[in-house]
């Protein structure tokens, strides 16, 4: 998948027709991917290119100055789009210009001029342009004028529910894992380098891999039960989310794992993806070291005979 940050003139002028899709896409969901899918699918069948066009930050981190707590980050984001089989991918710096821009200037410059295109495939509730008045039916009325198509793809439910990423950040920080992950398709994760901690699961004889995760949606505290990808590799692992033996009611709690397996050192610096799996315990704090310790070894050990398919 080519990659453009910004309508990148080297890149998209090579488009000669397109398939097109916009969105947020936070967390690229079962709904999301049903979207990305056919625009995926109807791109070949008119022998075009498929595009999907999103934002480096939520729109509303412009528009209202606060916005919705991040999923899944950029780079997470596209190797989820990847997989649905686009094949480009427009990354979009959403500021204040870009946001003052009417929604028919954007169709008609943008999406037909620049990317030429053949259909907009968007979701039941999509919204762009200034003020949010562009929509499926504003698409369709320039669609007639300009030569493209437009499908407006239907909600899909779970749960009870319309999937969405507000249901999914809900779920997750309620510790609703399940859910969440039924609503993702996939095991709820957070991504992140490995960062230096302050050694003190090293000095209780299990040193952890510190995770500075760039998700914004964490689940409650706890222990869980989790597998960590780094340095290329899978490994099992225990994932413990704030520390109230040492540090109670941190205002960002540690994301810590203790991997098991894992040979190989220095992994400082090194991207990770850690998915949840199940959650063993709450955190709780301990009268003594020896007793947090044997905790933390009985955690382990449920972790290398946890089921994890």
């Amino acid at each position: 998948m080519i990659i453009s940050n910004g309508l990148q003139p080297e890149k998209i002028g090579k488009i000669k027709s397109s398939v097109v899709t916009l969105g947020v896409f936070d967390g690229v969901h079962v709904g999301h991917r049903k979207i990305l899918e056919k625009t995926a699918a109807d791109a070949k069948k008119l022998k075009a290119t498929s595009i999907a066009l999103t934002f480096e930050t939520h729109p509303m981190k412009t528009t209202h100055r606060k916005a919705p707590a991040v999923i899944t980050d950029t780079e997470k984001k596209a190797e989820l789009i990847s997989a649905a089989g686009i094949d480009m991918l427009i990354v979009i710096d959403f500021n204040k210009k870009f946001a003052s821009i009417p929604a028919e200037k954007f169709i008609i410059e943008v999406l037909a001029e620049k990317l030429k295109i053949k259909k907009a495939v968007v979701g039941f509730d999509y919204r762009f342009g200034k003020g949010g008045r562009g929509d499926a039916a504003l698409l369709k009325e320039y669609g007639k004028l300009y030569g493209f198509k437009v499908d407006r793809v239907r909600a899909m439910k779970c749960c009870g529910g319309i999937i969405s990423s507000t249901e999914i950040r809900k779920r997750a920080t309620e510790g609703d894992l399940r859910t969440a992950e039924r609503m993702l398709g996939r095991r709820y994760s957070l991504t992140g380098r490995i960062v230096h901690g302050d050694g003190r699961g090293a000095g209780l004889g299990f040193p952890t891999a510190n995770l500075n995760a760039t998700n914004e949606v964490v689940p409650p505290e706890g222990v869980y039960a989790v597998t960590i990808k780094v340095g290329g590799r899978t490994y099992r692992g225990a994932c413990g989310i704030g520390r109230p033996t040492f540090h109670p009611g941190e205002k960002h709690p540690p994301v810590e794992v203790n991997v098991i397996g894992l040979r190989k050192k220095d992994i400082y610096g090194e991207k990770a993806e850690v998915s949840f799996f199940r959650k063993l315990r709450d955190t709780r704090k301990f009268p003594s070291r020896d007793a947090l310790k044997r905790q933390i070894a009985r955690d382990i050990e449920k972790c290398r005979k946890i089921r994890i398919d």
